[in-house]
């Protein structure tokens, strides 16, 4: 749509106008900006934990009763900070390298301290047992909660969209720290 420069405001407005009559319930980003900019960092320290396996992040990001969940046909659950501090390096432990793109968040506030968020994740990487490349796509569907001034994830729940494995030729072997979780550092 092409809106004439001096009626963009105004064409703004009428969308938030007829949003906030849609969803009189709920608390939107003109309401809370911080927790918005807040929810979205926490989504991106997720992702950069991942890619640069910083796991002392983990209890900094999740809350002591958090559940980080992947459906079928992943089909693993971690209940509590103690697993999910385990597990997850666990399971990223099995690849040679794992790289993480976390795009379109899209975050519904209930509360004050509590919101729904849906991003979506595209991964590249290679697992260690079997040399094998793969590259997946899917949607992360959380609950974060505000605890003392602090977003964390309560639910993060992962649903498997896409995955592609195949065996390609993979990093350069004359490369300085080709193979390795730190390849670029």
């Amino acid at each position: 749509m092409n809106i004439p420069f001096g009626k963009r405001e105004h064409f703004l407005y009428i969308i938030v106008e007829k949003s906030e009559m849609k969803n009189q319930s709920k608390v939107n980003i003109q309401d809370q900006p911080s927790a918005f900019i807040a929810i979205h960092q926490l989504i991106q320290r997720y992702t950069d934990m991942i890619n640069l396996r910083e796991w002392d992040v983990l209890p900094e990001i999740f809350s002591e009763n958090a559940i980080w969940k992947a459906l079928p046909p992943v089909n693993m659950q971690l209940t509590g900070l103690s697993a999910i501090c385990d597990g997850i390096p666990e399971s990223v432990g099995r690849t040679a390298f794992l790289v993480q793109f976390t795009t379109g968040a899209i975050i519904e506030m209930h509360d004050d301290s509590r919101a729904s968020v849906r991003s979506h994740l595209t991964e590249i990487g290679r697992f260690t047992d079997t040399e094998q490349d793969f590259r997946a796509v899917g949607i992360y569907r959380d609950i974060v909660i505000c605890e003392d001034g602090i977003w964390k994830f309560y639910q993060r729940v992962f649903e498997l969209r896409h995955q592609l494995d195949h065996k390609t030729p993979g990093l350069n072997p004359h490369l300085p720290n080709a193979g390795t979780d730190r390849a670029c550092s």
